[in-house]
């Protein structure tokens, strides 16, 4: 019985080998996938059909041997029995590698069905081969066969089209992934000296420039990346695009935004580090990305300004130029000496040390108010000395007005009593 079952199997592992002759792209089922597209590449959609049908027949047949072996009794080894055992491990032999031929031919035959799809198929016949391959490739091996399990695992493991495979996939993805990092980090600093000889240099614009750069680096090599684990990068860059206009309908308001922060980064009404009045805020810029600006206020608050108040508004920049003119305005009594006020403010203004002789100090005169002569004192200083020379003139003008007799006036107003008495003309209700 044993001989007629052994003899059975082996018909059928000869019919097996007898099939692999029908494949007409190779009579190898282990040929490399890269080398067996490019063997389908000419091929018609009639000779496509006929090599899909083959490889089909080949897995069936090897389904069949696989069946056919499994089918067989397994000798019981004894420490009695040396023939016995060695014979067990040598009816495992073949079952392995039958199972390790089987998954070749699933990867393969997917393989020639999907050139087939491209040429156009007829879906109907497709669909039952494909739906065949699933089924069969998803039969698992017995787990209480531990030892051709382990088998199974080793070749696949050791097998340049299962574990060296991933390995090797998994190394380049890596290594993809590192030499952009690199890449990215190495175009940054790069981008960055480039634009430190630029005329006009704003931090903002740089920021963005080698950012952007040092993104679009990282991005590529990531899909590249991608590329070498197998990933059809096709449908992935469309799902991307139909995934970006659904988002640009949804996100209008940040897109708005995102144009006012690129008008403002090429415009450059500012950049990082001036005083601004933007948006309904003051405060000093700390950065710019391209939905929102951030202002740090005097009182140390962080302001996050939408990119839209800010270019929709005025934008009033107090520190963009390196020169400013101090504008005060101080008043004496009317019965003080005028032409004394004006050479004390002269005075005041020419000791400064942070006060610009070019452009000239204006100091004239400049109102008769209420209760006061007013006086328009306007030098010109370095941006950053601006609140300095405001309060030192302030201070200085206080003194020497007080030293020189000069009086600065306050509103007064005078006051009237009247005695009313009964009988008088100025009587009420009379």
């Amino acid at each position: 019985m044993r001989t007629r079952t052994c003899f059975s199997a082996l018909c059928t592992i000869l019919l097996f080998l007898a099939l692999l002759g029908t494949a007409h792209a190779t009579q190898d089922i282990h040929i490399p996938t890269e080398e067996l597209e490019l063997r389908l590449l000419p091929m018609t959609r009639s000779e496509l059909r006929t090599e899909t049908l083959a490889w089909r027949d080949l897995l069936k047949a090897n389904l069949t041997a696989i069946a056919e072996v499994r089918s067989q009794p397994k000798p019981t080894p004894s420490d009695s029995d040396p023939e016995a055992e060695s014979a067990g491990e040598e009816a495992e032999s073949p079952l392995v590698a039958l199972r390790k031929d089987k998954k070749a031919l699933v990867d393969r035959t997917q393989l020639v069905a999907a050139a087939w799809k491209r040429k156009g198929a007829n879906e109907e016949e497709l669909s039952e081969i494909q739906q065949y391959i699933n089924v069969v490739a998803d039969i698992r091996t017995e787990v209480s066969d531990s030892k051709s399990v382990w088998l199974i695992i080793q070749d696949w493991a050791t097998s340049s089209e299962g574990g060296l495979r991933w390995v090797k996939q998994f190394l380049s993805f890596a290594f993809i992934l590192l030499i952009s990092y690199f890449l990215s980090r190495a175009a940054k600093k790069g981008m960055a000296k480039a634009l430190l000889l630029a005329r006009n240099r704003s931090t903002l614009l740089h920021s963005f420039i080698t950012k952007s750069v040092s993104r679009v680096i990282l991005f590529v090599g990531f899909l590249l990346a991608l590329n070498t684990l197998g990933a059809n990068l096709g449908p992935v860059l469309a799902v991307l695009g139909a995934a970006g206009f659904a988002i640009a309908f949804a996100l209008q308001n940040t897109l708005g935004n995102f144009a006012s922060g690129l008008m403002i980064l090429f415009y450059r009404p500012f950049d990082v580090g001036h005083v601004v009045k933007v948006g309904g805020v003051e405060g000093r810029v700390e950065g710019l990305s391209l939905v929102s600006t951030t202002i740090r206020t005097f009182d140390n608050k962080v302001l996050i300004v939408p990119n839209n108040n800010v270019w929709g508004d005025t934008i009033t920049n107090v520190t963009g130029s390196k020169e400013r003119r101090v504008d005060m305005v101080f008043g004496i009594s009317y019965c003080d000496d005028v032409g004394k006020a004006l050479d004390t403010m002269r005075s005041i203004v020419d000791r400064h040390p942070l006060i610009l002789e070019d452009p000239e100090p204006l100091i004239r005169i400049d109102a008769l108010a209420d209760s006061s002569v007013n006086f328009v004192c306007r030098p010109w200083v370095k941006t950053d000395d601006y609140w300095t020379v405001f309060a030192d003139v302030t201070r200085s003008v206080k003194e020497e007005f007080a030293a020189a007799n000069l009086t600065i006036p306050f509103p007064q107003r005078d006051v009237h009593f009247h005695d009313i008495t009964p009988g008088s003309d100025l009587a009420p209700g009379e």
